[in-house]
């Protein structure tokens, strides 16, 4: 999807925002499997949806005052030392021409350019994206992030966004579509070479040769 896509986005859901609210979105980041190693992490969808950006621990915080809307992408800072271990990490053109987003800062910056945001007297509503798929599911960024704001900034309202989202990602563009055609397209292929190479017995077989194996 190009830049002009994710911006499209971006401008439908400020255009539900309230006067004198701001949003914040994580990309999320990969849970941890067990003492050093982490499962394969997948960009939460809400943040691929506004950013076109696939890389964890970044940040997009968008301000609405009035009709003037400011937005921010906080993103990791060059450590090839944790990148040979982590993985690469996005630089700020790159961001900048997936996203279409021209300020690019620091995630070592999010915590108090964030806490002048809430505290200049210009907001009072932040939306985060806080869903969770069961109830005794772990809080991710948005949830504590949330948590953050009711203990230290219990002046602000906050509101789930998601909602919002969901009504706006029900009703898809072009290039969606065009996308959803070739990756049907590209599975149908995939299930047709695989009943072409099947035959009888072959489950069988194999089943048989891993139990012997172990």
């Amino acid at each position: 999807m190009t830049a002009e896509f994710h911006k499209a986005n971006r401008q439908r859901l400020y255009a539900e925002m309230k006067d004198g609210s701001a949003a914040v979105f994580f990309s999320g980041s990969a849970p941890r499997q067990s003492a050093d190693a982490y499962y394969t992490f997948f960009t939460n969808r809400n943040f691929l949806y506004l950013t076109g950006i696939k890389f964890a621990g970044l940040v997009l915080v968008a301000t609405k005052i009035g009709s003037n809307v400011q937005e921010s992408i906080y993103i990791l800072p060059p450590d090839l030392m944790k990148e040979r271990w982590t993985g690469r990490r996005p630089k700020a053109d790159e961001v900048m021409t997936q996203s279409g987003i021209t300020d690019i800062r620091f995630v070592e910056n999010f915590e108090n350019d964030i806490h002048r945001v809430l505290n200049s007297g210009n907001v009072q509503r932040v939306y985060l994206d806080l869903y969770r798929h069961t109830p005794d599911e772990g809080l991710d960024e948005a949830h504590r992030f949330a948590q953050t704001i009711k203990t230290g900034y219990p002046f602000l309202t906050v509101e789930n966004i998601l909602p919002i989202l969901k009504r706006l990602r029900t009703l898809k563009a072009p290039c969606e579509i065009d996308a959803m055609r070739r990756a049907m397209t590209v599975t149908r292929e995939g299930i047709l070479r695989m009943m072409r190479a099947s035959h009888p017995g072959m489950y069988e077989y194999e089943y048989k040769a891993e139990f012997d194996y172990a």
